[in-house]
């Protein structure tokens, strides 16, 4: 048979229900031209979508994840969807769920598609259930197909009644929750920013002035929420931001933060890396207004405050908050241009002029000069004819170096005389010494080598001579003495009568 395309991807006129994924597809007539898809999305969540095709093939979304308002009924797994219907408005679903078990759950979709509900959930294989395949044997036994451990083949049979229990109603909460206007009342402070409360917050869309941050701020965003059922029924919070069309868009954002407060989880996407850091948070507030006399019962609402540090500016951008309860009834508001991102400052400090201080005249201290070592004197000149190869002088002679002084005179100098040493390498670091004397380094050795082959004079110390360690120091002089002469004894002189006389009487 010929089959003519209406609505495909090849006519460009189909619809695309899920931007994120849309795998393990599952479709079932549910009554008239209503239609429910089971599916996977992103994270291998379980989701199940409703949509009208008409007799010509118009294709039209009731509930779905690109409205924003289809259910997702396992949001850890969701894969190889098997979905037939049960009776008028109960469908079962066989699944793999978590840790690739098998599951069979059970809903209630209403016959236009805008209500889903799940009823009860079943795991029948704790081990594996994968590759379902879901059929009806009679009214109320439905058989399963599928793979198990060892990816062995099993057939297993269910029981489902076709009056599967309902709570209450066929829409058992159809109540969404909200930050808005609720039942007798509304919440005047459902929305903030840095705990500036947005005055017009009860309209799909609300024009309100746009509150400023820096880079490197930190910046809380609270919704204040409410629930028919209580606020432990909110199970997550989306906030949107980096969105700027004429009219907001919450597909058009390119940064946002999901909440799971079940969980207690936060996710986010952020496409131009504004963020720098993310965070949220909740608590129940219980009576925040006594002045509601028309509540029966102490009025909770819970506060989710979402935080903040953008790593980049942001221009005005429209920010959305979407609630949503255990029974996936939700509710979108949008703040038209609410925050605005600017770029940190770098704040110039003024010079401050410096007090002039009048000069006290001190007393003038004479400036002292740089110390320089003198050159020593030098010992008497030893005249020493030295041709200077001046073709391989690289430097030039130093001033002090004497043409007609012999360069075996400095050598001899610099390698026996610390002083002199330290004085050049002191005064010239800049030069070696065989540079600075004007000869080249081949010729310093060899005078070295001259110098250090001399006999070395030995130093006399009074009375002895130094010598090497191994021989024994002598005297200088050896010491003789003379013996002392004798005392001669007096000649006698002979003397005659008149001597003798005369010495006599004096």
């Amino acid at each position: 048979g010929n089959i003519a395309a209406v609505k495909t991807e090849s006519e460009g006129n189909n619809l695309e229900h899920d931007t994120n994924r849309g795998s393990f597809n599952s479709l079932v007539h549910v009554v008239s031209d209503t239609y429910a898809l089971a599916y996977t999305s992103h994270g291998e969540d379980g989701f199940i979508s409703t949509f009208t095709i008409d007799s010509n093939g118009n294709i039209a979304a009731v509930k779905t994840e690109s409205e924003g308002n289809n259910l997702e009924h396992d949001e850890n797994k969701g894969i190889y969807n098997s979905l037939v219907q049960v009776d008028s408005d109960t469908y079962a679903l066989a699944y793999t769920g978590t840790d690739t078990n098998g599951f069979i759950s059970t809903f209630t979709i209403s016959s236009d598609g805008t209500s889903i509900v799940k009823v009860e959930n079943l795991e029948h294989d704790t081990d594996v259930g994968n590759y379902n395949s879901l059929v009806q044997v009679d009214s109320d036994t439905y058989a399963l197909a599928y793979t198990s451990g060892q990816k062995d083949g099993w057939i297993m049979t269910f029981t489902i009644p076709e009056e599967e229990e309902k709570k209450g109603s066929t829409c058992w909460d159809c109540t969404r929750p909200a930050i808005t206007h609720h039942g007798h009342s509304e919440t005047p402070d459902g929305f903030s920013i840095n705990d500036a409360i947005f005055e017009n917050n009860q309209e799909l869309y609300n024009e309100n002035p746009t509150i400023e941050a820096t880079v490197g701020d930190m910046v809380t965003i609270k919704a204040r929420a409410w629930d028919n059922r209580g606020p432990e029924n909110i199970v997550r919070v989306f906030t949107y931001l980096d969105m700027y069309e004429e009219k907001p868009n919450w597909h058009e954002s390119e940064a946002y933060i999901e909440y799971n407060i079940k969980k207690d989880e936060v996710k986010f996407t952020d496409k131009n890396n504004i963020f720098a850091l993310v965070g949220a948070s909740s608590e129940v507030a219980v009576n925040p207004y006594y002045e509601d006399g028309k509540l029966k019962r102490p009025l909770e609402l819970l506060d989710i405050t979402f935080t903040i540090i953008f790593a980049k500016p942001m221009e005005p951008s429209h920010i959305a908050i979407q609630t949503i309860d255990d029974a996936v009834n939700y509710q979108l508001v949008y703040f038209e241009d609410a925050l605005k991102i600017k770029e940190k400052e770098i704040i110039e400090i003024p010079e401050v002029p410096e007090e002039v201080i009048p000069e006290v005249p001190e007393e003038v201290i004479p400036e002292v000069p740089e110390e320089v070592i003198p050159e020593p004197e030098p010992p008497v000149k030893e005249p020493e004819p030295e041709v200077i190869p001046t073709a391989l002088i690289k430097k030039g002679v130093l001033s002090f170096v004497d043409d007609d002084v012999p360069a075996k005179h400095y050598v001899k100098r610099y390698i026996t005389e610390t002083e002199y040493r330290e004085w050049f390498d002191v005064n010239y670091s800049e030069y070696q010494f065989w540079e600075g004397i004007g000869i080249t380094e081949e010729r310093f050795e060899q005078i070295k080598l001259e110098i250090e082959s001399e006999p070395k004079p030995k130093m006399i110390q009074t009375g002895f001579v130094l010598v090497p360690d191994d021989q024994k120091s002598f005297p200088l002089v050896e010491e003789t003495y003379e013996p002392e002469p004798a005392e001669l004894e007096p000649v006698k002189e002979k003397k005659g009568f008149f001597d003798w006389l005369f010495s006599l009487f004096g």
